[in-house]
């Protein structure tokens, strides 16, 4: 038996840094986005439309402060270089 280690995404460009070097609106978006995912709140959204189980409330609040440090990163001058770190982002 032959196995193969798949590596997806290697050949997209995955920098999100503009031509000055510093960060795009597209790679605080994609940080945001991998909070959300992290938490699993897709798979809660299509438990609730499928079944009716609400999404927890810790869950929502999580994601509403998700939302507001994204777009406070988004609405600054100058994206802080380090805007992955936890320090920016709810526990």
């Amino acid at each position: 038996m032959r196995f193969t280690v798949i590596e997806g995404g290697k050949s997209k460009d995955y920098n999100f840094t503009g031509r000055d070097g510093k960060p795009t609106p597209e790679a605080v978006r994609r940080e945001a986005s991998r909070r959300r995912d992290i938490l699993g709140l897709n798979r809660h959204r299509v438990r609730e439309m499928a079944v009716g189980v609400p999404v927890p409330a810790k869950l929502r609040y999580l994601e509403i402060q998700i939302e507001f440090v994204a777009e406070c990163l988004l609405n600054q001058d100058d994206i802080p270089e380090d805007f992955r770190s936890d320090k920016y982002w709810p526990a």
